[in-house]
């Protein structure tokens, strides 16, 4: 989209260089230990970059099909350190700023720079740890509560008020999860279902509320729409299991299976996991709550999640 623009504002930022021609900096206010300031793109591409900045390039690399994909009304704040001897470092705005200068990212038309007057250059390396946290990375958890947020969704069971991203992610599997809008669309796609899910309260044990059992609830809601049978997953997350002579009903063959297979790693058997407990709720509704000697499901995991939700919510 911004390609010929890009060209055509190179050619004008060239002249005015050229020319001598540039934004004067302009201070918005000075607070004493820090300032901030008015700066174009070409005064804050001249200041050095930080000295332990990590690798710009291959940053904007894997940046330019995820957050930097295109160009945003935040990428104009930036900070930089600055020494008593005048000396400049990039605290931030490496990646960006590469990417305006390689035509990667269309770049502002003026930069809002927090200026930290530092002391010395361990004072930098500090305070650019602090921008490049991990720890201050918003998590997938935090990304989920905010679309709860944004939906109003606020779980009242036991069973829905636990962690839900990995339940999410079986639903959409091919998505990236990396995507800024992953989390929005997804919630907003199973919405109505988790909704349904929490009005039935079920009471859960820990094992019982992981997330292929969630998952598998939510997938029943879905593909049942009226038809959905909660008796079955009141007695499923409530350990139902009945016993005699040798038989089970199918609830406890459901839990029997999965109950072994939980040991293994969560990733690997969740598809397992929901196709035993779909088949079991299959055969449950057929059949009523009957004691039986074996419930086998088939191996090619023909119950698991629903892919047309997104069809579905025409994302």
């Amino acid at each position: 989209m911004f390609k010929g623009m890009e060209v055509v504002d190179n050619v004008i930022d060239y002249r005015m260089r050229s020319k001598g021609v540039e934004m004067i900096v302009q201070v918005i206010h000075d607070f004493g230990d820090k300032r901030i300031e008015m700066w174009s793109c070409d005064k804050f591409h001249d200041v050095q970059k930080c000295p332990n900045q990590r690798d710009t390039k291959g940053r904007a690399k894997k940046a330019l099909n995820k957050h930097l994909k295109q160009a945003s009304t935040t990428h104009n704040e930036v900070a930089i350190a600055e020494l008593p001897d005048g000396t400049q470092y990039k605290l931030d705005g490496h990646t960006r700023d590469y990417m305006w200068y390689k035509n990667m990212l269309k770049k502002p038309v003026y930069l809002i720079v927090m200026v930290y007057k530092l002391k010395t250059i361990k004072d930098v390396r500090d305070i650019y740890y602090q921008y490049d946290n991990s720890n201050a990375v918003e998590t997938n958890t935090d990304k989920l509560y905010g679309a709860y947020n944004q939906f109003n969704f606020k779980p009242k069971s036991k069973l829905m008020r636990g962690p839900m991203t990995s339940v999410l992610g079986a639903f959409f599997r091919k998505e990236d999860k990396a995507d800024a809008e992953y989390m929005i669309n997804s919630v907003f796609s199973l919405l109505k279902y988790m909704e349904i899910a929490d009005d039935y309260n079920f009471d859960c044990s820990k094992e019982t509320s992981s997330a292929p059992f969630k998952a598998a609830l939510i997938n029943a809601i879905i593909n049942d729409g009226d038809d959905f049978d909660p008796e079955f997953w009141r007695g499923l997350f409530y350990k139902g299991t009945e016993e005699k002579n040798g038989k089970r009903n199918y609830i406890g063959h459901a839990l029997n299976k999965c109950e072994h297979l939980e040991s293994k790693s969560a990733g690997s058997v969740f598809p397992q996991i929901v196709n035993i407990l779909t088949h079991s709720y299959e055969r449950y509704k057929k059949k009523g709550n009957i004691l039986v000697s074996s419930c086998n499901p088939s191996k090619t995991n023909k119950y698991y999640i629903t892919q047309q939700i997104l069809e579905i919510a025409q994302l």
